[in-house]
This record gives C-alpha cells, sequence and structure tokens, in this order.
C-alpha cells in the first residue's frame, strides 16, 4: 500500500478524532423537545404519501393503510408501527380487503377495538364512499376487513376529509365526519356526519350545527378535545373556488343537543396557511395541547412545530426542538405516544422532491416537569433543517439516526450511537462511497449532543486511536466504504468505556 494510498484512508479516521476533540459537555435540559431519527425493526414500508391513518391506544401502536406509494400508483397495504417496541408489522388480514386508494380517512373505535375507514381516490374518476371496519378482538384468527352493508344514507364520495373518534360515557361511541373533496363534480365539502357505532347497528345520520360553518376544505387536521367534548379543526385545502390554503381555527362543540361551529382567533404568532399537515394531542394534564408538524403552503413544505394550547384561551407556540431535524414534508402519518411521551411521525412528500420512508420521534417534556421550550424569534419562512448529503442512489436520502437518551440511558451510550450513526452512514458494497465526510462527522456530532453529562476517562482518545489504528493496521485492500465501517466497529468495542457525552460546536467543522 503506498503512503498516498494511506493518507487517503487514515484521513477520515484522523478527521474523526480530531473533531471528537471539539466536544464541549452540555446535559439535555428537562424541559427540551428533542427530534430523533429512529430506524424501527421489522418490514419497512415503502415510500408513502395521503395514507389513511390511525392510532391504536390499546396496542400503543400507528396504523396506515393504502396511500400513494414509490409504485406511482395507490397502495393497499395495512402496516403498524408499535410505540414501545419501535417496530414495522405488515399487517394481512383476513376478509375481502378495501380496493387500493388514497387520501381515505380512518380512526379507532376503542370501545369496539376496531379501525374504521372510509371513503378516498382509487385513481382515476373513481372517489369512494364506503365503509370498513377492522376489527382486531379476535387474538385467535387475527384481525378481518369487515364491509359495512350499503345505506342510502352516507356521506358522497370523497378524499382529503377528517374524521375523529367520539367516544361515549358508555357503550360504544361515534365517529364525527368533516369536509373532504370530490374531484369528479369538482364540489368541497364542509358538512358533518356521524357514524354511530354500536355492533350490527352501524349508521350514518348528517349533523347540522348551528352558527356559521367552516369553508369547505380538505387536507385539513382535525382532532377531538375529550376535556371539551369539541372537535376543533385547523387549516387545509379550499379548492372550491379560490383554491387557497388556509390557516383558521373552528371549534364544534359536540355536547349532545348543543352542537355548533365556532371560530376561534388566537393572536399572532400563528402557523402559516397550510394543508396536509400532522396533528396529534398531547394529553399530558399540565400541558393539554395540539401538536401540528409540517404541511404545505401550496408552494413549498414546511418542517416547522407548533403547538396550541387546548387549556385557556387558544393560543398557538411555535416550538424549536433540539437535535437534526426531519426534512420538510406534507401528507405523512403521525401519533402520539403517551407511555414514551413522544410524537412519531413516518412518511410524506417534499414537494417536487421524493417520497420519503424515515421515522422520527419528538421526545416531549415528562408530565409535571418543567414547561416546554416556547416560541422562538424567527421568521415563518426560516428553517433549520439538517439535510445530509444523500447516499448514490439512495430512494430517500435519510438523515443519519441518533438514539434517545431517555429512553437508552446505558453507560456505553456515546460509543454506541457513534457506532450506529457511522453504520448507518457508511455505504453499501454496492455503492459509491459518500465523499463528503465532514458531513458524516457533523451528523455523528450532532447525535451525540443530547446526551446525559458522564464522567470521563482519561485515556478514551487514546483507546480509540489506538483501535482505530489497529483496524486500519492488517488491511491491504481498504476502501473508504470498509473505513467506515472499520471504525463503527472500533467504536462498539471502545463503547463500553465511560464517557462524556457532549454538544458540539458545529461551526468549528466548517473553518
Amino acid at each position: 500500500m503506498s503512503r498516498r494510498t494511506i493518507r487517503r484512508l487514515t484521513g477520515p479516521a484522523c478527521l474523526l478524532v480530531v473533531t471528537a476533540l471539539l466536544i464541549v459537555a452540555a446535559p439535555i435540559r428537562a424541559d427540551e423537545n428533542h427530534w430523533d431519527l429512529i430506524r424501527p425493526a421489522g418490514i419497512l414500508p415503502p415510500g408513502l404519501r395521503w395514507a389513511a391513518q390511525a392510532h391504536d391506544p390499546v396496542r400503543n401502536r400507528l396504523m396506515f393503510f393504502g396511500g400513494f406509494d414509490t409504485s406511482g400508483s395507490q397502495a393497499g397495504d395495512l402496516y403498524t408501527l408499535d410505540l414501545s417496541a419501535d417496530a414495522f408489522v405488515n399487517l394481512r388480514p383476513r376478509g375481502t380487503l378495501p380496493a387500493s386508494r388514497e387520501r381515505a380517512v380512518m380512526a379507532f373505535d376503542t370501545a369496539g377495538d376496531r379501525a374504521v375507514l372510509f371513503g378516498g381516490y382509487n385513481g382515476g374518476s373513481i372517489y369512494l364512499d364506503e365503509t370498513w371496519f377492522l376489527e382486531l378482538s379476535d387474538p385467535l384468527r387475527g384481525p378481518e376487513w369487515k364491509k359495512m352493508p350499503f345505506a342510502a344514507s352516507k356521506p358522497a364520495p370523497r378524499l382529503g376529509a377528517s374524521m375523529v373518534h367520539l367516544p361515549a360515557a358508555a357503550g360504544a361511541g361515534r365517529m364525527i365526519l368533516f369536509g373532504g373533496w370530490d374531484g369528479v363534480n369538482r364540489r368541497a365539502y364542509q358538512d358533518v356526519w356521524a357514524l354511530s357505532l354500536g355492533r350490527g347497528k352501524e349508521a350514518w345520520t348528517k349533523l347540522s350545527p348551528a352558527g356559521t360553518a367552516p369553508a369547505a376544505r380538505d387536507g385539513h387536521v382535525a382532532i377531538f378535545d375529550a376535556a371539551r367534548s369539541r372537535m376543533l379543526v385547523y387549516g387545509g385545502w379550499n379548492r372550491q373556488r379560490t383554491d387557497v390554503t388556509l390557516d383558521d381555527l373552528w371549534e364544534l362543540d359536540l355536547r349532545p343537543g348543543q352542537e355548533r361551529w365556532t371560530e376561534l382567533t388566537p393572536s399572532n404568532p400563528r402557523p402559516p396557511a397550510q394543508a396536509w399537515m400532522s396533528g396529534v394531542v398531547d394529553d399530558c394534564p399540565d400541558t393539554r395541547r395540539l401538536l401540528l408538524f409540517g404541511g404545505w403552503n401550496g408552494f413549498s413544505d414546511s418542517a416547522f412545530t407548533w403547538a396550541l394550547a387546548l387549556d385557556g384561551a387558544a393560543a398557538w407556540t411555535r416550538l424549536d426542538p433540539s437535535g437534526a431535524k426531519p426534512r420538510p414534508r406534507d401528507s405523512h402519518v403521525a401519533a402520539y405516544d403517551a407511555n414514551g411521551r413522544r410524537m412519531a411521525i413516518f412518511g410524506g412528500w417534499e414537494n417536487e422532491g421524493d417520497l420519503m420512508r424515515d421515522t422520527w420521534v419528538l421526545g416531549l417534556a415528562p408530565c409535571g416537569g418543567p414547561a416546554p421550550t416556547t416560541a422562538i424569534p424567527t421568521s415563518p419562512t426560516a428553517t433549520s433543517t439538517i439535510t445530509p448529503t444523500p447516499r448514490p442512489g439512495s430512494p430517500t436520502s435519510e438523515p443519519t439516526p441518533t438514539v434517545d437518551p431517555r429512553r437508552s440511558p446505558t453507560p456505553d451510550l456515546v460509543g454506541t450511537r457513534v457506532a450506529q450513526t457511522l453504520t448507518a452512514i457508511a455505504p453499501r458494497p454496492s455503492e459509491s462511497p459518500t465523499p463528503d465526510l465532514r458531513t458524516a462527522v457533523a451528523l455523528t456530532l450532532t447525535a451525540l449532543a443530547p446526551s446525559p453529562t458522564r464522567s470521563s476517562t482519561p485515556d478514551l482518545m487514546g483507546t480509540i486511536v489506538a483501535g482505530t489504528r489497529t483496524a486500519l493496521a492488517p488491511t491491504t485492500t481498504l476502501t473508504p466504504n470498509l473505513l467506515l465501517t472499520r471504525i463503527a466497529m472500533t467504536l462498539t468495542a471502545v463503547a463500553a468505556t465511560p464517557v462524556v457525552a457532549a454538544r458540539v460546536h458545529l461551526p468549528l467543522l466548517s473553518r
């Protein structure tokens, strides 16, 4: 091996060691919102947008069906993301399956232990008005799709509606459906329907709430606020006349006999007008709020995170989570994980870009802890998203994963993080090596940032350098691809050494 080759191959290793010396200790704040990219086990779904989604609170999992995938057509698969185990499963229910579709709507019937699916778009001029039930209560036979029998009274065919579950104090509850779009008749909807959920007595009924109804729309967010017996509707796309995205906020009082629409007018700041963002309810008693992420403003996508207080006067707060952030996107799926105190998102689409298949979690402050980080004084058009150089041939261009220290507080956390990060960025044998090693190092050190402070071993750097040299020494045909893999293996070997996990000053890397 020539000296030039040795210098070329050992350069990245030296860069890693040198940049490690730039680490400055900084423990994570208890009130800090933090994004982490995770790689769940199981069968990874394809790049996907516009899937119907529901949170199954019985099994603490995100369920999503259909959508528009990388094949360029509507999908018909059903996936779950176990939020306790971080694992995907491609479910294969029994029974007659719903046709492939996108932009359908789904919600979970807790009392009936089943998911409810309505509507969607099947391509061409086929807009759907079917209602399906995914039965989950039989553990021996497994899940089963069942189609609701024909009914004369039901919502018209549509895509992009919203549906929330309204539980009952005793017995079966109702589903509340709002809005949607029928492209055949060029009609946007602002109607409200209720689906009674008594087994064998399921039926749609059109409601006529008092007050002025919101403008017709699709692609909006709707959530049920159980503490105040109301549905909240935010944003969406009004294409009946104006063909614009919306930033209005509405309340539908759902107390029996008192159904009424009321527009809420929070003071600025507020999210920009947008559609196809995700929305989940953070039901921590101390900070009950609606969490929004992403969205499409008619021209481009965002990667912003907003919170709407659900108690007291309505007020928006833009959050500034730490860590590398997800790419801008819309039409992704999301769920709130109460057990892990986090919001999870998967997939989506960046305007004029790729369908994505990455999974991110936003860690939240523990219930009863300090209040969350408040608004940041930045322009709504600004973004701090970190997007690494994509691998050649990669369909998703996923950023480097990190590990949330609140879920894996082990002494070898830093070494494990570095190993996982370098393993993730190491090009596969069939790919050309990633040329931008500075990006790799920056992302590696970003992964170290939120770890808790630990005592330092004085000879840590020496151990890493020695281990790296040992890994490189016997190699006669080392490539940059193999180099990153070997460094990852070396850091895994020294991971048991207690270290100081710290926050890096990334501007130093750009010098």
